[in-house]
């Protein structure tokens, strides 16, 4: 079961194309090592390259919509207390804000590379 509030899917979304495309255009350039099917098991560093993608790409994505959802924000008053507050929307997967998937990503590329 995936668990996402917003547009939180989009973390994992992001991290699977970005991962193709790294496996697929890798396969293209380099061509595939005799006895593998995929340049990347061959050449394990482009786990990481896939993953640090993946985790650029989310942090940034997660960065504008955060700033997109405080410049859109809807203000309201409390009647007992006067305070103001702001509604804002989140955006997160496995309740983990989209920018901090960039660190799972990380850690994520990381073993498998050494691994």
């Amino acid at each position: 079961m995936i668990i996402w509030r917003g547009m939180g899917l989009l973390a994992l979304v992001v991290a699977v194309a970005l991962n193709v495309l790294v496996n697929e255009s890798a396969n293209s350039l380099f061509g595939i090592p005799d006895g593998f099917k995929h340049y990347r098991d061959a050449h394990k560093y482009m786990w990481f390259v896939g993953m640090g993608l993946s985790a650029i790409a989310c942090w940034y994505l997660g960065r504008w919509l955060d700033a997109r959802e405080i410049k859109n924000a809807k203000v309201v008053i409390d009647k007992e207390s006067g305070q103001e507050m702001q509604l804002v929307s989140r955006h997160d997967l496995f309740w983990i804000p989209v920018k901090w998937w960039a660190v799972v990503w990380l850690v994520a590329g990381l073993w498998l590379m050494l691994n």
